[in-house]
């Protein structure tokens, strides 16, 4: 204890700064993380999630991507309840942890790098933004880049805790979400290019006495059985869902490839190939100067790390520029890398740079981190449901919420008499994200209306092109129209340069945002009868 005493007495500020970005960063990610409605994709884990957790099963469908979260999400549902809140936990709780992975590879950034690093994952707005977001991608671009850099940095200095790391990153990777071929192609390219670049230096070297294959094996052979027999406890149990679902283990294996390749030239998300540089460019730009430099002072001084996060940096914008599924949070897999190239980048300006050049270096940097952090904080917690924001993808207003309070108060109208009759329109994807709040709710039904509703209601939530085909009664009937989710497809071919500078200023668009129109039918005669 006195020990810590000490350092705290000769280093106050800086003691009370770190606290302070501590305190800062979390707030990010979790102040008011259960306020926002349920985006579609959320509501359906979390519906998956609940089902599990109560006892009524899963079957991993690759649809819906890997089935380690849903299993993880209904743990937490077991121990804190099913809520929005609880629904993020999970994710908010793997962008934090996502700060500590420069520290794999702190050798190679540097203590300056290692610290820039940290600090632009805690405030890259897309990452803040989808650490608050209910899906797999940011557990996911956790546990692969754990993966990724307990490879290289076993490659720079072998240790026999990093295989086991590897082999629990890379199950949990694969069963979060097929992207993890992604990640596998850019990784086995690299260390081809290793071994090929090897074979052309030493043609005459045997295998076993080359530089890759020595340090392959300096750890000796139980460290790597470890990681095999781990990725596949992990595999097994996740895929199969604790063996209650054993054709789940085929379907995790080919399933998922099969299913993912046959939607590339379905252009899901209706984006065009450019929309990344669009969203890079709009909201993490002192990202891409940072890491600019950071790729020039790799390939000047290339080692097995830094090349190695040039190359993942560009192959990842490259593959998913190049995907047909163009969604705002996969970004994140692109900009994990690029963080930590930008941390190589200040890392080697605050070690080559003289007391003024620091002075100069640190203002800027300074600049570039308040623009993130604010932008972090308008995306994240001003403008959370706002369709002008890029990374707000089709999302779920406000007015779903006050149409869920409307639903669940049909059962306190109608008291102890019968659970309410609620039809729910299935056309448009019109069931979600009310299957989710609508959970608990008994007498609820969700199918397609488009020949209006099946038998007698109380309550009835249909879509616009369906509506037109009821007969309502203004005595009889309470009607409401509301925006079930709203977004932004930007007018490409019209934005010139002039606005997309108002849009990146002001969230000034040039062509409006589109909603989703619903209507909520209340029965009053039934509610009196």
């Amino acid at each position: 204890m006195q020990p810590v005493l000490a350092v705290v007495r000769r280093h106050p500020a800086a003691i009370a700064a770190g606290v302070l970005a501590v305190v800062a960063i979390a707030w990010l990610r979790l102040a008011g993380l259960g306020d926002r409605p349920m985006h579609h994709d959320e509501s359906l884990d979390a519906w998956f999630s609940w089902r599990l957790a109560t006892g009524q099963g899963y079957e991993y469908d690759p649809v819906y991507h890997g089935p380690l979260r849903i299993i993880l999400t209904a743990g937490i549902f077991k121990v804190f309840g099913a809520g929005d809140l609880t629904a993020r936990l999970l994710t908010a709780t793997c962008g934090l942890a996502l700060l500590a992975t420069p520290l794999l590879i702190r050798r190679t950034l540097g203590r300056a790098g290692t610290i820039a690093a940290v600090i632009a994952l805690a405030i890259s707005p897309s990452l803040v933004y989808f650490a608050r977001f209910g899906r797999e991608d940011t557990p996911f671009v956790l546990a692969a880049t754990v993966c990724s850099l307990a490879i290289v940095e076993y490659l720079r200095q072998p240790r026999a805790w990093l295989p086991p790391l590897i082999g629990i990153s890379a199950a949990v990777a694969a069963t979060l979400k097929e992207s993890v071929f992604i990640t596998a192609f850019i990784i086995v390219t690299y260390l081809v290019a290793i071994v090929v670049r090897e074979q052309l230096r030493q043609p005459r070297t045997r295998w076993r006495d080359r530089p890759f294959a020595r340090r392959v094996a300096a750890v000796g052979a139980s460290p790597w059985w470890w990681a095999l027999s781990l990725f596949l406890i992990i595999f097994v149990v996740s895929y199969t869902v604790f063996f209650t679902d054993l054709p789940g283990l085929w379907r995790g294996m080919f399933g998922g490839l099969r299913y993912w390749l046959g939607q590339h030239g379905v252009n899901r998300g209706s984006q065009p190939p450019s929309f990344y540089a669009f969203l890079v460019g709009g909201y993490e730009w002192p990202l891409l100067v940072l890491g600019a430099i950071g790729a020039v002072v790799a390939l000047r001084r290339p080692s097995v790390v830094s090349a190695f996060l040039v190359w993942s940096t560009v192959a990842h914008a490259v593959i998913y520029t190049w995907a047909g599924e163009r969604y705002p949070w996969l970004v994140v897999h692109m900009l994990v890398p690029l963080c930590l190239l930008a941390g190589l980048g200040v890392g080697c300006l605050w070690d080559a740079a003289g007391r003024v050049v620091r002075i100069v270096t640190t203002g800027a940097l300074v600049a570039a981190a308040a623009w993130l952090g604010w932008t972090a904080v308008r995306t994240s917690h001003v403008d959370a449901i706002e369709p002008t924001e890029l990374l707000v993808a089709v999302q779920s207003t406000d007015d779903v919420t006050a149409v869920v309070d409307r639903l669940q108060g049909l059962e306190q109208q109608l008291g102890d008499r019968r659970d309410p009759r609620i039809h729910v329109d299935s056309d448009a994807a019109g069931a979600w994200p009310l299957g989710w709040y609508l959970r608990d709710v008994e007498g609820v039904g969700y199918l397609s209306l488009a020949d209006g509703p099946t038998g007698e209601f109380d309550a009835l939530v249909i879509s616009e092109r369906n509506v037109g085909d009821l007969r309502l009664d203004p005595e009889r009937h309470e009607v409401q129209r509301f925006s079930l989710r709203a977004n932004w497809l930007p007018d490409y071919a019209n934005g010139t340069p002039a606005r997309w500078w108002d849009w990146f200023l002001h969230r000034e668009v040039w062509n409006p945002p589109s909603d989703e129109w619903m209507w909520l039918v209340i029965d009053r005669q039934a509610l009196d009868s």
